[in-house]
């Protein structure tokens, strides 16, 4: 169905509407592992970009073009497409797990990410999803919430990468959920708990988090002490509405 009318209305109008055509928010997934799911380069743009020179130079005002040559070898080298445009302001740089994260970090120091040099300046908003695994027993929980505070710990220490990052969102994933029926359990009968609280857990986690963002900022890595959000998600990788 057709407007036919719509190039005959009032230019701020018109303007008006590419823009609330424009996506939200996006997730660019970072990855060095090969996913069977490809990403399709004309439904990752927004559309505004692809319709007449009037749409796409407004939406030009708030994407960024991004290097071609770069995202072409990544797409033949990991079977992964990413948007050839970027909202720095809005869209989301997302790793699923702190493996991406590590290797993401050491393939930066050579030059050989999807983000280049000059758009890892630009990123405004990162996550990091950390999974807690299914392994049942009280010493196993004990040492998943060793190594998540590990992770945060790695990955809030080498976050300045990105210095002028302004929100970290980072989701923990618990896989098992009888943790939960555990807690209750232990509240029924009265005694201490078996097993850390998993709000306890988090808060924990939350506290290191702080502490090495602190510690970031003292030695003036970051250009800005950024906002980090942290909370339980119940898949990877959440919606990003959960933020």
């Amino acid at each position: 169905m057709c407007f036919h009318l719509f190039p005959l209305l009032p230019t701020e109008i018109r303007l008006q509407i590419w823009i609330m055509t424009l996506p939200d928010s996006r997730r660019f997934i970072q990855t060095t592992r090969r996913r069977l799911v490809v990403q399709n380069w004309a439904s990752t743009d927004p559309t505004a970009l692809q319709v007449n020179r009037e749409s796409r130079d407004t939406a030009l005002c708030y994407y960024s073009a991004r290097d071609f040559a770069r995202l072409r070898h990544h797409e033949a080298r990991y079977n992964i497409r990413y948007p050839a445009h970027i909202n720095f302001t809005k869209d989301v740089i997302s790793f699923l797990d702190p493996w991406d994260y590590e290797a993401f970090h050491g393939h930066a120091k050579l030059g050989n990410t999807s983000i280049s040099d000059q758009e890892m300046h630009c990123v405004k908003r990162i996550e990091l999803i950390v999974c807690i695994p299914s392994k049942a027993g009280f010493l196993h929980y004990l040492d998943s919430l060793q190594e998540l505070k590990d992770a945060i710990s790695f990955f809030l220490n080498r976050i300045h990468i990105f210095l002028n990052i302004r929100f970290i969102y980072m989701g923990i994933h618990f896989q098992r959920i009888g943790y939960e029926i555990e807690e209750e359990l232990d509240r029924q009968s009265g005694l201490p708990p078996v097993v850390p609280p998993i709000s306890g857990a988090i808060e924990e986690a939350r506290d290191v988090g702080r502490k090495a963002l602190e510690t970031l900022e003292e030695q003036g890595k970051l250009g800005g002490k950024p906002v980090l959000v942290m909370k339980r998600v119940y898949e990877n990788p959440p919606r990003l509405s959960v933020w």
